[in-house]
């Protein structure tokens, strides 16, 4: 199934971040369609996009996107895999959407109680099988609850944390998927918008973004410092390319072995042309080098400066903030 290089996340749209107008989603879908974007993700907790995003893709033929959703937490947040949970969850996805099937399902979080893995993947084979649902995945795994939930060789996606400055964690996940064709789906691959054209001065958030509540997963500390490494190694890398940092960043995730679509979110238009144009840039081997480069140069700096590694320094990855 044809999904990337570049997705659409849509969790930007429930203002999260500031204000996102209805109008203003409904051209960033639009122009993420029309710039040759095809795989659109949302999930039930995502407040108010279910709704939005039917009414948004029942003016779109269905054959133009695909559309990924999550499951296990569900609209009111509360996490459950039980098989039951499973189909009600999916039933109300697809009435909130509008459509009779979802292109890729998947379990939003290991961390349901309730049920082992094996009921949950059943649950969604099922579904499967009713024709509901076409491909499987998981988010935010470990390579044991990998093996635990692939058990019955159904997962043909893995969407977890990876950016070029989050290469450390889930390496083994990695290397998994490659070994066994299992597509990766990174996320969070500019990271909450440090690496884009913003670092570079403060970082004035609105109040309300839901980076005050979640952050600091960067103290002023580790700001200053991520900073000055892209000012110095990634700025000038980005003018010889006539390009935006943050296409970069997406360049590099994308050209990665396994990788199958990264989601990227926007808040205006502008911002996912900026993010499709990192499409330019891939197979360029030597811009591939010039960021490989200046990511071991960026980690040689925190361990001679901190002693660490970049992720604990940075408390960068899924599970370190």
């Amino acid at each position: 199934m044809r999904l990337g290089p570049v997705g659409l996340g849509t969790f930007p749209f429930s203002n999260v971040f500031g204000p996102v107008t209805r109008s203003t989603a409904e051209i960033i879908v639009k122009t993420f369609l029309d710039g040759g974007g095809r795989y659109i993700q949302t999930a039930p907790y995502y407040e108010g996009i279910d709704p939005l995003m039917g009414e948004i893709l029942a003016k779109v033929d269905r054959d133009a996107f695909r559309l990924g959703t999550l499951c296990v937490k569900d609209r009111n947040s509360q996490l459950s895999g039980r098989a039951e949970s499973i189909v009600a969850q999916c039933n109300d996805s697809l009435a909130k959407l509008c459509l009779d099937h979802i292109d890729v399902y998947l379990t939003s979080t290991p961390e349901a109680t309730d049920a082992p893995f094996s009921e949950t993947i059943a649950a969604m084979e099922e579904l499967q099988r009713q024709g509901k649902v076409v491909e499987i995945g998981v988010c935010n795994v470990t390579l044991s609850q990998l093996l635990e939930y692939n058990a019955s060789s159904s997962v043909r996606y893995v969407q977890n944390r990876f950016s070029l400055i989050d290469q450390e964690a889930d390496r083994d996940v990695r290397d998994y998927c490659v070994q066994n064709g299992i597509g990766l789906i990174p996320y969070n691959v500019i990271e909450w918008g440090l690496l884009t054209t913003k670092i570079l001065g403060p970082m004035r958030l609105r109040e309300g973004d839901l980076r005050t509540r979640v952050l600091p997963v960067f103290q002023a500390s580790q700001v200053d410092e991520l900073r000055d490494w892209v000012r110095h190694s990634i700025l000038p890398i980005s003018e010889a390319y006539h390009t935006s940092i943050e296409a970069l960043a997406i360049a590099w995730v994308i050209s990665q072995p396994g990788v199958t679509v990264c989601l990227v979110g926007a808040t205006s238009p502008a911002q996912i042309v900026s993010s499709l144009r990192a499409r330019e840039l891939l197979g360029d081997g030597d811009l591939l080098a010039r960021l490989d480069a200046a990511y071991d140069a960026l980690g040689n700096q925190i361990a001679e400066r901190n002693g660490c590694s970049i992720n604990e320094f940075l408390r960068n990855s899924c599970g370190l903030w």
